[in-house]
This record gives C-alpha cells, sequence and structure tokens, in this order.
C-alpha cells in the first residue's frame, strides 16, 4: 500500500534513502546481505564503469549494511546504518548529485528461466541507492551466474550537472492553462518552466506517453499547488514500483492518494492511500484531478 508524503514535496526514492528506516520494517522484506544475483549484476557493472568510478562505488556497497526489497522484490534499496540511522560519507558521494540518476542498465539471462531480464541501477544525491527489476525476480535470485547480454551506462558519475528539482525556482506572473481554475482557485507554489532544451531532454530520458494537458500545463510551469492537489513538474516525476509493473507520479491529492500515469498505454490511475488496487481514470489530465476529487473530498 503507498503511504502520504503528510503534504512534503520530496522525492520518493529520496524519502527513502534519508528516512529512517524503522518506518518500513514489516512493510518489506529486509536482509544485511545482498542476494547472489544482486552481487553478480554489481561485479558486472562496476566492470563497465570507469576505474576511480568503479573504486568509489565499491566503497559505498562496502558501507551497506541494510537491504530491503519492495513490490515482490522488483526494488532493491541499500542503506548505510550507524545506530539505527542512515549514515553517509561525504568523502564517497558521486559528482552526479542529482536526486536521482539512473547510472546503468543492464539485460541479462539465467539457466532457470526463458526469458531476458532487465535490471536498472540508481544514485540518489551521488550515492547508490537502488537496483530496479522489470518483474519480480524471486525465481532467478540465487543465479550467481546470469549471462550478461547488454551493458548501458546511462550517465557518467563522476560527471555533474544533474539536472533536479531542487534548483526550480518560484514563477512570477505565470500564464497557467484556462482548465487549472475548474480544480481550483487556490493556486500556489507555481514554478518557472523549464527551457525548451531541457524539457525536451527530460522528456525523452521518461520515455512516457502524458496527456496532452498535462504537457501543456508543463510548458508554462515546472509544477505548482492548485487546491488540494501538488502537481509535479518533470523534474520531480518518478516511478512508484509495484508487482504489476511501474506507475508514473504526477500529481498528490493530499491526504488521500495520488494520481500516476501508465507507460505501456498512457492511461491515468489514481492510487487511494486506503485502498490496494488502482483506480482508472482515462487519459485527460485536468479531467482526471476533477473526478478524483469529487470521489475522494466530501462536497
Amino acid at each position: 500500500m503507498l503511504r502520504p508524503t503528510d503534504g512534503s514535496q520530496v522525492h520518493g526514492k529520496w524519502l527513502r534513502s534519508v528516512a529512517s528506516v524503522r518506518f518500513y520494517t514489516g512493510m518489506v522484506q529486509s536482509s544485511t546481505k545482498f542476494s547472489p544475483l544482486e552481487i553478480a549484476l554489481l561485479r558486472e557493472l562496476q566492470t563497465q564503469l570507469r576505474t576511480d568510478a568503479a573504486d568509489l562505488l565499491a566503497r559505498q556497497l562496502q558501507r551497506v549494511n541494510l537491504v530491503q526489497r519492495h513490490a515482490n522484490g522488483r526494488e532493491v534499496c541499500c542503506y548505510s546504518l550507524e545506530r539505527g540511522a542512515v549514515s553517509r560519507d561525504p568523502r564517497l558521494q558521486f559528482p552526479a548529485d542529482g536526486l536521482e540518476v539512473q547510472l546503468a542498465t543492464i539485460t541479462f539471462s539465467c539457466p532457470s528461466s526463458e526469458r531476458n531480464w532487465v535490471a536498472k541501477f540508481f544514485l540518489v544525491q551521488g550515492f547508490f541507492f537502488s537496483i530496479l527489476f522489470d518483474a519480480p525476480p524471486g525465481e532467478i535470485l540465487r543465479c550467481d551466474a546470469p549471462r550478461i547480454e547488454r551493458v548501458q551506462i546511462n550517465c557518467d558519475p563522476m560527471q555533474e550537472g544533474t539536472l533536479g528539482a531542487d534548483a526550480r525556482r518560484v514563477a512570477v506572473n505565470p500564464q497557467l492553462p484556462s482548465w487549472i481554475s475548474q480544480v481550483s482557485n487556490s493556486i500556489s507554489e507555481v514554478y518557472e518552466p523549464l527551457n525548451n532544451d531541457s524539457r525536451n531532454r527530460l522528456l525523452q530520458q521518461l520515455d512516457v506517453k502524458l496527456p496532452e494537458d498535462y504537457i501543456e500545463l508543463i510548458e508554462r510551469c515546472d509544477g505548482l499547488t492548485v487546491g488540494d492537489w501538488t502537481v509535479l513538474g518533470l523534474t520531480q516525476i518518478y516511478a512508484i514500483h509495484q508487482p504489476q509493473g511501474d506507475y508514473y507520479l504526477l500529481a498528490e491529492l493530499h491526504g488521500f492518494g495520488v494520481l500516476t500515469v501508465d507507460p505501456r498505454d498512457g492511461l491515468l490511475y489514481y492510487f487511494s492511500y486506503d485502498e490496494s488496487d488502482p483506480l482508472p481514470v482515462g487519459k485527460q489530465f485536468s479531467q482526471a484531478l476533477l473526478t478524483v476529487q469529487r470521489l475522494s473530498i466530501p462536497g
């Protein structure tokens, strides 16, 4: 089940990477060690990185003493703890210190499975944090010699300049789409839109079919709060990982749930904090906001 963010506008992976891990105990599978498969993939990743990056990654991994697995093992999150709290050594931080940076993608196969698998590797604020499998990997976790089909290094972790949400600035006199006023006349925390190059680059990286009226909105601002909704800008969008697949979070209705898009078909889904099954709400972003608002907020 998803958990509310209590109104704090923080990135999901970042929140998990720095929050007290006791908050998640009982909700996920926890271990002090990586599985044989995870170890093999991490070793392969190190061989593909430049020498200084591979050395830094190895030193970060040596400090990991808690491994948590979410969404039936699809997402593997790594922590270094001291006295029960997350601890990070700034001397080990990668220069690519964005809020979330996809480091690499590995396509592989295992003798016990007929299909190819995909694992993505992520940094959060310059520290290795997670592995994301394209499906629950329970049947292959003991595979210690996967056949590597392809390795793609998605960024150089030794290079600075990753675009992140922390660089946003509040907009002055924003010109918003007219449909915004149908959601609410209470509008605040409107952020300046990205320039065309940055916006197009992020859209390419996401590779998700976003609603046309959402794209219209982000051309005029990079996120805002309208009524009880916080709408995320492109620099804030992130995936939430469910056993059935990934959904990209576009907006949060404070205290009630989140509005997401399925990258496979562009359909919008609402995840209530009180329900386990997502509710399909069409492909029009503005109409989905209004529909969910009517269903969730009395009156």
